[in-house]
């Protein structure tokens, strides 16, 4: 995945969270505590040589999905420049082979009963 973000004045977010998921983009906005609007928007780690050419087009673009959200950043003024940073996706095993090891072999059987009442 490679993302960027920057921040905007003049963006307003009424105090929440937006986000936009995109089967081959996705961007999301808040607001920080100074004012600003943090956006931040992504891309597969395979469009990053394209999209590097461009950055501030191809990001600026990516806003065109969410129409509402696009006319309220054309209006807004970013404020620092982008940040980025690319990383190959990659499955990482959630455990090391003993805990796999552990994990498949057979569970122990436990069996509950009802309880007698009391008398």
């Amino acid at each position: 995945m490679s993302c960027y973000y920057t921040y905007y004045s003049g963006l307003p977010m009424d105090g929440r969270l937006e986000d936009y998921i995109h089967p081959h983009c996705g961007f999301a906005a808040w607001p920080t505590n100074d004012g600003l609007t943090l956006v931040i928007g992504g891309w597969p780690f395979a469009e990053l040589v394209a999209n590097k050419k461009d950055i501030e087009g191809n990001y600026l673009s990516m806003f065109e999905l969410a129409p509402s959200f696009a006319e309220r950043i054309r209006a807004a003024r970013r404020e620092t420049r982008f940040v980025g940073a690319a990383v190959p996706n990659f499955f990482r095993k959630p455990c090391s082979s003993s805990c796999s090891e552990r994990r498949t072999a057979t569970p122990k059987r436990w069996t509950l009963s009802r309880a007698s009442p009391p008398a």
